[in-house]
């Protein structure tokens, strides 16, 4: 039963998407005079780290489908910031590499989030809490994830 003065403000997940949107704006003024959007600087950055060289591997660290993906990579070849590579002998295999100026912005973006995320939430719970909600936020993620898994799996 829900109580009457239940508001959609108290749904936590309203807020963190909330959260979500609006720290989304704020890095997306943060990058824009790097010529890139902010979904563009996921594969960017994860490219950078070393998580992932596939579009496969990129969709899923990034949380984002492989279609989506393909596109994003498509725009980031366009600006010279990506290039496909032949994954060797199985021709359909398919790595992305930085080129040397994805090389130079990469860093550069992780910084600008660095900064962004230390700022919003350094700020405002300190530094253990913000280590703390990070954590926190993560088991949320995972047991959301796993059950995505389960009830797809169900599905077939």
């Amino acid at each position: 039963m829900i109580p009457d003065e239940y508001e959609l403000g108290q749904s936590t997940g309203y807020l963190i998407g909330h959260i979500a949107a609006e720290m989304k704006k704020m890095f997306a003024r943060a990058v824009e005079g790097y010529g890139v959007t902010t979904q563009q600087c996921a594969p960017l950055m994860i490219l950078y780290k070393g998580n992932g060289s596939t579009p496969t591997e990129i969709a899923q660290t990034a949380g984002i489908d492989v279609g989506g993906v393909s596109r994003l990579l498509d725009r980031l070849e366009d600006k010279g910031l990506v290039k496909r590579v032949s994954g060797g002998e199985d021709r359909r295999s398919v790595r992305i590499k930085l080129t040397k100026e994805g090389r130079r912005l990469a860093p550069k973006l992780l910084k600008v989030s660095y900064e962004m995320n230390s700022t919003v939430f350094g700020e405002v719970l300190g530094k253990k809490q913000a280590r703390e909600l990070h954590k926190t936020l993560e088991g949320v993620l995972e047991k959301l994830t796993l059950h995505s898994l389960a009830e797809s799996s169900s599905l077939n």
